[in-house]
């Protein structure tokens, strides 16, 4: 855990922020750098599959004449291709496995151009390569799962030993079906092993009297440091909470995407480090981030950390003091407030920790029904819940 620490001006500093900002930025550069290069490397060595010149070369030095015919040619080649794919994904995604599995895929081909001594660009470009990887070995923070690993790495032992069984059926048994379906349940071996492997790491799971807990923390922050107008739907029930020195971010992870919101809540002093420290909170996980509803006076701090803002719009804020339906501008407001009182409607407002049970169930029954049925949604707009004795100071 980083500490803040007093220095002889009045402002608190921390002594790494400009570390950690470049480091995650040069971190988010390399995966991008390094997984385009895999998955372009990986998707034209599959096409190559479809081009006449390498379909001559499968039937002549590969082919019927060659060492291991045409099918295992054109199965090896698929099979590693799409296995460089799914490693592209994992390497932008950080995971520590997906870099494993390239810095091995440049470590073979290193050696088999050594063993040549023929190519000395090609060498050169290689060994560049693998101490090129082996310097941005931090970048790709998602820890190995042994137990996610030696599965992932045994269903692609045995897609690839079916790939190798294949060209072994005899030509006439099954007219060919059968080496083709070992050869195509190979593939979605491959890309389902490695798919699963390589995807970012699920949320952990935490008991009721945990996320209570939690939860009863995270009000407490809220509390003495909340003031904006989002801040108190960070206590929604489908929020988890990362909690650093004083303050604390509300999130949710919905397919690989951490989303924020609202903005962290704590000392402003603690703003730049808790970022941090959650920044690498996400990268561990391979999640990428993203900040729903952020404030004016965050932005600076989320793009230095190489975020980029997206304009949506803006919240209404009706000064009531004011406020006046008189005059033409307000003409239309005017008549659909009349229609609305007309019709017999009013406006009462009310504590709802405090209401009586049966205006609890009317008022029940009536969300319900406004949802027809469906669930609470929102996010950083409605509270999931209603009438919970400890949501106190709210208006209904």
């Amino acid at each position: 855990m980083k500490h803040l620490t007093k220095t002889a001006s009045p402002a608190w500093t921390i002594p790494s922020r400009r570390t950690s900002t470049a480091r995650c930025r040069a971190d988010e550069r390399t995966r991008w750098f390094i997984s385009r290069i895999v998955a372009v490397v990986g998707a034209l060595a599959l096409v190559s599959l479809l081009s006449t010149p390498f379909q001559r070369l499968m039937h002549g030095e590969f082919g019927a004449d060659g060492v291991v015919g045409p099918l295992a040619a054109a199965a090896s080649i698929g099979f590693w291709s799409l296995g460089l794919i799914m490693v592209a994904r994992g390497l932008r995604h950080g995971h520590r496995l997906a870099w494993i599995l390239t810095l091995s895929a440049v470590g073979g081909a290193l050696w088999v151009h050594l063993a040549r001594l023929n190519d000395p660009i090609d060498t050169g470009l290689l060994c560049w390569g693998a101490a090129w990887l082996v310097l941005r070995k931090e970048a790709f923070a998602v820890p190995v799962s042994r137990t996610e690993s030696a599965r992932a790495l045994g269903m692609v032992a045995g897609a690839f030993c079916l790939v190798l069984s294949a060209p072994a059926i005899p030509p006439d048994f099954g007219d060919g079906v059968v080496a083709t379906s070992l050869v195509g349940l190979a593939l979605l071996v491959l890309v389902g092993a490695l798919w699963a492997a390589l995807s970012p790491k699920a949320v952990e799971q935490r008991t009721d009297l945990e996320r209570h807990l939690e939860r009863d923390r995270a009000r407490r922050i809220v509390e003495e440091h909340g003031g904006g107008t989002l801040d108190y739907f960070a206590l929604r029930d489908d929020k988890r909470w990362f909690f650093h020195a004083h303050s604390v971010v509300a999130y949710a992870v919905r397919f690989g995407v951490c989303l924020v919101s609202p903005d962290p809540i704590g000392p402003i002093s603690e703003r730049r480090e808790v970022w941090a420290a959650f920044t690498d909170h996400a990268r561990s996980h391979g999640w990428s981030v993203s900040i729903l509803g952020a404030s004016a006076d965050w932005v600076g701090l989320y793009r230095s950390f190489g975020l980029h803002p997206v304009y949506l719009g803006d919240e209404a804020v009706v000064d009531c003091s004011s406020f006046t339906l008189e005059g033409r501008p307000m003409r239309g407001l005017r008549q659909a407030c009349n229609w609305i009182g007309r019709a017999g409607y009013t406006v009462t407002f009310h504590d709802p920790a405090s209401l009586d049970p049966a205006t609890r169930r009317e008022l029940l029954a009536l969300s319900t029904m406004s949802r027809d049925g469906a669930v609470e949604r929102g996010f950083s707009m409605t509270l999931s819940r209603l009438f919970e004795p400890e949501d106190t100071g709210l208006l209904l």
